[in-house]
């Protein structure tokens, strides 16, 4: 066993890259021996320890004991992980782990590095309810009817992987496959005809780091334009966009325009932006020039003003330079809506990942911008900065967690004939056609600005999901994920009483907000997701999913098909061409996103029916009622949509006697 360790060891250090060790069984025993070797190797060196129970835990006490730098901390901070870095992982995967987590640690893993995954004995790791199970099974689903996918999926990954050796109880049970050549970075040359200080080009460490900061000075020189960055996960893109802020703030030393160039950034989230932040002020150390952290989100130097704001906020702002970063977790209308904030402008995406999906932003939003941009500029970084760019652990990752996936080839032209309407069982896809399976979620990633592998894995496991796939000469065009709805019994009363329950969205709100407990007993199917091939928009195939799906539900006794969504007039537009009926909206809108959460509903039984248009005559007295608050931010052609979709109604109109006398008071 310590032989093997220290071949990935070795193998590690010779190609820089990471290798993955797993123990299974009896890890404590496993762990005590393989953390000598690597204590050897990596003396002094960064470890991460993570775990969903860090008290009284063992192997927090073992690795105290060691000359390495180890920092522990629980699952929950796995996003605050994100841009840091370590040479040592290790895993406490024994309640099984979060496939966002997953993906979020192993990125925080430089080359040379070793990943340590501590996790039952094999067969049982298959078959353990995790913390996944734990997450989203809802009633009426006990832990116990959580399928075991996931993990079956996940031990058969490893099982693939060259860059991966397994040991259960001291027993080597999977080797590596040590490589014979390592891959060499590319040697950085720093150009001549340049605008930024060349100190600034010794600060990158890929050769796509200095072409992208070459690039970025000619669009400052012009003032003016559109600059898309992409890349997989760990090419340093946050990092670049911090230094090259800094050689801005040095070039501005020599350019008397700007008294202060106002800068302003946007991300999802805050934390996304603190390495850009972090790359900035080392930067400015560089070039010689102080700095100044006003607050956790902003930050001066010399001439320069640099600040974040959400995606929300950011459009109403203005600014000489703006830097949309993972763009491709922003929805499109409020990227649209960015290219107003300045006449410079920056777009960041991660093209794959827990982020966001890239594709859909390449092909629905800069497709768009190509037309409206004439100073337009696009660049897509390859190499990574942690490690190795043919790295065996990023690959094990990709397959694992599906970052690879992608819709099939099509021509957009063909002539759609005989569509098939199919339902797919998960266990087949995983098991016997990878190739459909990546297809299928290729799909749903192309189709949907928010994806993280936790979909994946509730695709996998929860026993209250399935999917349905319209599919064209066995090529699958478009993409439904169903979610199991009401028949809920007692808890219906239960939940009109104020008790909450996970899960069972539409019913909680019907029931909630409208009062009818006895909407509860209804049986119903939402749809989590609706995709059609990107290729494919605009033919028709999504209300022939509909049709299918709605055809399905109603032979087999079903009461209600519904779907959740953030609002858009063409999204809205599309499920009311449908005739399905709106019945709730949010009264406050998404802080990231900016849109309203929006429930529509279609009745499939004339018993629901009757409930529905109770309901959807309440909704348009609150709807009406509502729109000078909390709607008051509603866009125009939303709420002129929203306001058509009611019915036409016979009313007649009078005020009273004391409405007259107001009026003719105003008059």
């Amino acid at each position: 066993m310590l032989d093997e360790v220290k071949k990935c060891i070795l193998d590690a250090k010779r190609n820089k890259e990471r290798r993955l060790i797993v123990l299974a069984g009896n890890a404590r025993e496993m762990f005590k021996l393989c953390i000598n070797p690597i204590e050897r190797e990596f003396k002094g060196k960064k470890l991460c320890f993570v775990s969903s129970e860090l008290n009284g835990n063992a192997f927090v006490e073992i690795l105290r004991n060691t000359d390495m730098e180890c920092e522990f901390f629980h699952y929950d901070a796995s996003e605050d992980l994100l841009g840091t870095t370590f040479d040592i992982l290790v895993m406490d995967m024994r309640l099984g782990v979060l496939p966002n987590d997953f993906g979020r640690l192993i990125s925080i893993v430089r080359g040379p590095g070793i990943i340590l995954l501590l996790v039952p004995e094999m067969e049982k790791f298959k078959n353990i309810i995790t913390l996944l199970h734990k997450k989203f099974v809802v009633y009426p689903y006990e832990f116990e009817d959580a399928r075991r996918n996931f993990n079956r999926w996940f031990v058969e990954k490893l099982f693939e992987s060259r860059g991966v050796a397994i040991f259960e109880n001291g027993e080597i049970i999977k080797r590596i496959t040590p490589k014979k050549k390592s891959v060499l970075r590319e040697k950085i040359e720093i150009p001549e005809d340049r605008i930024f200080d060349r100190k600034i080009y010794k600060l990158c460490l890929t050769s796509d780091q200095v072409n992208f900061l070459s690039m970025s000075g000619d669009i400052l020189k012009r003032r003016r334009g559109v600059f898309v960055l992409t890349s997989h996960r760990g090419r340093g893109k946050s990092s670049v966009l911090g230094l090259m802020l800094a050689a801005i703030s040095k070039y501005l030393e020599r350019n008397e325009k700007y008294e202060t160039f106002n800068v302003n950034v946007t991300s999802p989230r805050l934390r996304n932006v603190l390495e850009l932040f972090r790359f900035f002020k080392r930067g400015c150390k560089k070039l010689g020039m102080e700095f100044r952290e006003k607050s956790k989100n902003e930050i001066t130097s010399e001439r320069i003003r640099i600040e974040y704001l959400s995606p929300n906020e950011v459009r109403f702002s203005r600014a000489d330079l703006l830097i949309v970063d993972e763009a491709a977790s922003i929805p499109i209308k409020l990227l649209l809506a960015s290219l107003k904030v300045s006449p410079i402008v920056f777009y960041s995406t991660t093209i794959h990942g827990y982020e966001g999906c890239g594709r859909v932003f390449q092909i629905r939003f800069l497709e768009k911008l190509r037309k409206k941009t004439s100073n337009f500029l696009e660049y897509e970084m390859t190499e990574p900065i942690r490690y190795s760019k043919d790295d065996e652990i990023e690959k094990f990752l990709f397959r694992v967690l599906l970052l690879d996936a992608e819709p099939p080839d099509i021509d957009p032209e063909i002539n759609l004939g005989d569509i098939r309407y199919e339902r797919v069982k998960i266990e087949n896809l995983l098991f016997r056609n990878e190739k459909l399976l990546k297809e299928i979620f290729g799909i749903f990633i192309n189709a949907h600005y928010r994806n993280n592998p936790n979909d994946f894995g509730v695709i996998c496991d929860a026993p209250h999901h399935s999917i349905r796939i319209l599919k064209f000469k066995n090529i699958p065009i478009a993409s439904i994920q169903l979610a199991e709805e009401g028949s809920l019994g007692e808890v219906a009363y239960e939940m009109y009483l104020g008790r909450i329950y996970s899960g069972n969205l539409i019913p909680d709100r019907v029931i909630k907000h409208y009062r009818i407990p006895e909407f509860g007993r209804f049986k119903g199917k939402r749809i989590v997701r609706i995709a059609v091939h990107p290729s494919l928009f605009g033919r028709g195939i999504g209300s022939k999913a509909l049709k299918f799906l709605e055809n399905e539900l109603r032979d087999n006794g079903y009461d209600w098909v519904g779907a959740s969504f953030g609002a858009t007039p063409k999204l809205l537009n599309f499920w009311l061409r449908n005739n399905y009926r709106i019945i709730h909206i949010s009264p406050m809108e998404n802080p990231v996103t900016g849109e309203f959460s929006t429930i529509v509903i279609k009745p499939l039984s004339d018993n629901c029916k009757k409930y529905l248009d109770m309901v959807e005559d309440e909704f348009r007295i609150k709807f009406i009622d509502s729109l000078v608050d909390p709607y008051f931010n509603l866009e125009t052609d939303l709420a002129l949509k929203i306001l058509s979709s009611f019915k036409t109604r016979d009313e007649k109109l009078e005020m009273s006697e004391i409405q007259w006398k107001r009026f003719f008071a105003y008059a």
